[in-house]
């Protein structure tokens, strides 16, 4: 019996395998170290400090001017803290659409906008429908088909 599985464990051959490597995505989306940013000699955002992490849902609430959109483009690298770093994860996507939004047609509904007319995006090198997209971003499949010239610009 030994002699029997020794023939049958004996090396069959070689294999030889070609892997692309990559580097593997982090659970930290983003982290915010004592954000320090102001216009015209006031402070809007003062010693702020932030971790975001892969899966986390954040809002942010305010009033007019009081700093929100500076802060989730300092967040996203559009503009530089006056004080303080942001440090971004790794294998990020980041797509972001300003509240003016000079880049949408308000006469095309919000998938169309996303879509760029195509049904399905790539979201981390897996397609996805654009509806099904948008319900991460509270959108209902008909709330999805508004015009984006319907929504309010905040």
């Amino acid at each position: 019996m030994r002699k029997e599985r020794s023939q049958r464990i004996k090396r069959q051959g070689k294999a030889t395998m070609l892997m692309d490597t990559a580097e593997q995505s982090g659970r930290k989306v983003v982290e915010a170290r004592s954000i320090t940013h102001g216009y015209n000699n006031e402070t809007l955002i003062n010693n702020f400090k932030l971790k975001i992490m892969r899966g986390d849902r954040i809002g942010l609430i305010g009033n007019n001017g009081v700093g929100k959109s500076t802060l989730l483009k300092i967040l996203l690298g559009i503009i530089e803290p006056d004080e303080g770093s942001v440090k971004l994860g790794t294998n990020l996507s980041l797509g972001y659409f300003d509240q003016v939004a000079r880049e949408l047609d308000g006469d095309k509904s919000i998938m169309e906008n996303v879509g760029l007319g195509r049904d399905f995006i790539s979201i981390n090198g897996k397609d996805r429908h654009i509806i099904s997209y948008l319900q991460n971003f509270l959108f209902s499949p008909k709330r999805a088909m508004t015009p984006v010239k319907a929504l309010s610009g905040g």
